[in-house]
């Protein structure tokens, strides 16, 4: 991998995160467009559980292809470091600009 794949970092762990492949944006893709522009207040578990699909099948998934999805859900990950990694998964899916998800309103979830 080159230097220009932008990774994240979870639960002390650095994931690359290339272009996504149809595979994995068949289910990042609506999981972004489900979350849109949703304010943190009204963020329910269905969105949550969004959050974490996107971060597992855009990034964890292909890097580690052992970690299952319920792993995830027992990894020590800060609510800031998860959507740090949903805005680097979106861009990399090369279909939406940064600000679908990081509205400029501090109540926004992408902030």
């Amino acid at each position: 991998m080159t230097s220009d794949i932008p990774h994240i970092r979870l639960a002390g762990r650095d994931y690359p995160v290339p272009p996504l492949v149809p595979s994995q944006q068949r289910i990042v893709v609506p999981a972004l467009s489900r979350l849109g522009h949703l304010a943190r207040e009204k963020m329910t578990t269905e969105h949550y559980d969004d959050l974490l699909r996107i971060v597992y099948f855009g990034a964890m998934k292909k890097a580690d292809p052992a970690l299952r999805f319920e792993d995830l859900l027992e990894m020590p990950i800060a609510g800031e470091d998860l959507l740090a990694a949903v805005r680097v998964i979106q861009d990399q899916t090369g279909l939406f600009k940064q600000a679908a998800i990081a509205a400029p309103e501090a109540d926004r979830v992408g902030e």
